[in-house]
């Protein structure tokens, strides 16, 4: 069994009086695609932002990398993160600063490297993604796909060893967001990065094919491959996995 490089257990998450995830347990091994899925407001987004100490938790543990997180005063959890890249939904780029900047900003908060190879590195980041040319273009300047293998390629930087994707082709035409997706799994095949990746769209969950994580109202109700997940008779992963089918009974 390979490593576990992520694991939540019994996870409780809330802001004031709302409890967003519910006791929730999660584990990610070292070179594993996990799909966290589920219905809009039902967690995704809160679970990954928990994961990477955004979001305290007021309940349960998070370990990264055999480690518990949660608590450790920044200057243990910092080498811990940093194991890790995030890619969130709309890329966050800064606007101010060119592709190729934005690339070599976590070189230059985290490394002692020099500026000529800092930019080298985000070169060939850039390059891997396909944007070999967009290194002195800004992000105005880009594509909704562009920007989001901007983002990749910077939250690739410091060579994670996990990546976690927040809806990587929201709000992409279905032939750029199948290019990501095949882009993840290129990643996650060449250079052995675990992936946790949130969506909600059906193709990329077939095109990805990894392990199933279903939320439902903060809960984690399912957690299997693909076949069994789109086969289950429980009534939310059938609404889930096939939205066309009439209801029962009607």
């Amino acid at each position: 069994m390979a490593d576990t490089v992520i694991e939540a257990t019994g996870l409780e998450v809330g802001y004031n009086r709302h409890t967003v995830l519910d006791g929730l347990d999660f584990h990610l091994h070292a070179g594993e695609v996990v799909l966290v899925v589920g219905n809009s407001g039902c967690g995704k987004s809160t679970l990954l932002k928990t994961l990477i100490g955004l979001v305290p938790p007021r309940a349960g543990r998070i370990s990264l990398f055999g480690r518990t997180s949660h608590g450790l005063d920044p200057a243990e959890r910092g080498p811990l993160l940093r194991r890790c890249g995030v890619m969130f939904q709309y890329g966050a780029l800064l606007n101010s600063l060119t592709v190729g900047e934005n690339v070599i900003l976590p070189l230059e908060m985290h490394t002692d490297l020099a500026p000529s190879f800092r930019e080298a590195l985000a070169r060939a980041r850039l390059e891997l993604v396909g944007l070999g040319g967009a290194f002195d273009l800004y992000p105005e300047e880009l594509s909704g796909g562009m920007r989001k293998r901007a983002a990749l390629a910077r939250c690739m930087a410091l060579e994670p060893e996990v990546l976690l994707c927040d809806e990587p082709g929201s709000g992409l035409d279905p032939v750029t967001a199948a290019g990501i997706d095949h882009l993840l799994l290129a990643l996650n095949r060449s250079q052995g990065m675990a992936l946790v990746i949130i969506t909600h769209e059906l193709l990329s969950i077939r095109r990805l094919a990894g392990r199933i994580y279903m939320l439902d109202q903060g809960r984690g109700i399912f957690d299997g491959g693909l076949e069994a997940a789109t086969t289950s008779t429980d009534p939310v992963m059938q609404r889930f996995f096939h939205p066309d089918a009439p209801e029962a009974g009607s």
